[in-house]
Order: structure tokens, then C-alpha cells, then sequence
């Protein structure tokens, strides 16, 4: 769905109300498949080995109340930097706005005032 898009509300009842249907949800689980599972590729595909491997290794991703803004800041920056932005100065802008959510997050937390 594009934030940008022209049909934001049909495209809004398509997600939130079609697909979130369960008759939909379960038709989708029943005829949709990994290809590339189904086929058995990947068991012996050695760069999907190596990642199983990395993944059995690594910690869990975090998944504190602030995970979701955090990516987005992340995404904003990626996208600025592509565009052409200075990568210094866009991370700066960055950090300071995580800093932000992480500090407002903890006064809240723990009885601060918080100012939006």
C-alpha cells in the first residue's frame, strides 16, 4: 500500500477487512507455497545453509515498544542517503531523533514528565 497512492481507501479495506478475513487467510495458507521449499532447493543451497547456520548463532531480534520507530527512522535515513543526502550528516539527524524516542520512552517509563 503506497502512501502516496490514489485508491488509499480501497486499499485500506482490502487489508484491513478482506485479507484479515479468515476464510481468506486460510485459502491463502492453503494454496500458496515457497517454491523454491516445495521444490527442496533449499536444503541444498549453500548460501541458504550459511545464513540457517548465522541464524542459530545469532540473538533474537529486539522487540521493545520502540523497535517500530526505530526502523522507520533507519528507513528514512537509508532513503535520504540514497537520494544523495550527506550519509554524516542524515546519521546525526538520525541518532538524534533515536535519542529522542529512547529518552521520552524512559521518562515515561518512570514517572517523568514527557513533552510531545
Amino acid at each position: 500500500m503506497s502512501k502516496h497512492g490514489a485508491n488509499k481507501l480501497t486499499a485500506h479495506d482490502l487489508f484491513a477487512d478482506y485479507l484479515a478475513r479468515d476464510h481468506v487467510k486460510n485459502a491463502f495458507a492453503d494454496y500458496t507455497d515457497a517454491p523454491a521449499a516445495v521444490c527442496g532447493t533449499t536444503i541444498h543451497d549453500p548460501a541458504i545453509q550459511q545464513f540457517l547456520v548465522l541464524c542459530e548463532a545469532g540473538a533474537p531480534m529486539p522487540s521493545f515498544p520502540q523497535m517500530n520507530a526505530t526502523w522507520r527512522i533507519l528507513e528514512d535515513m537509508e532513503i535520504e542517503v540514497i537520494a544523495g543526502a550527506s550519509a554524516e550528516v542524515t546519521a546525526r539527524e538520525a541518532a538524534a531523533r533515536l535519542k529522542a524516542i529512547y529518552t521520552t520512552e524512559e521518562r515515561s517509563l518512570y514517572g517523568g514528565s514527557v513533552v510531545a
